[in-house]
């Protein structure tokens, strides 16, 4: 698994052998889990704040939606950064 880490803000992972991203949005737990779109769950605490977002699926993943809906859109541009350089 590589990690690839950015100051305090989050935190983006790629697992090879599934294909998966995890960005970590916060260190809180997560309750469980929402279906966002064709290809990522949003993990979420109990006030229903996103700590995670599982990309499932990257080319189905609407990054500026999902973080415009859970709250984290002036982390978007860095996170997708870092989504593309994983995905490299």
């Amino acid at each position: 698994m590589k990690t690839y880490n950015r100051p305090m803000s989050f935190e983006v992972t790629h697992e090879d052998e599934g294909g998966i991203y995890m960005i970590y949005l916060s260190r809180d737990p997560s309750i469980g889990g929402r279906l966002f779109g064709e290809g990522a769950v949003v993990h979420v605490d109990t006030d229903g704040a996103a700590v995670a977002v599982e990309i499932l699926s990257l080319p189905h993943f609407d990054l500026d939606a999902c973080a415009a809906e859970y709250g984290f859109s002036d982390r978007a541009g860095a996170i997708g950064m870092a989504l593309a350089t994983a995905a490299a």
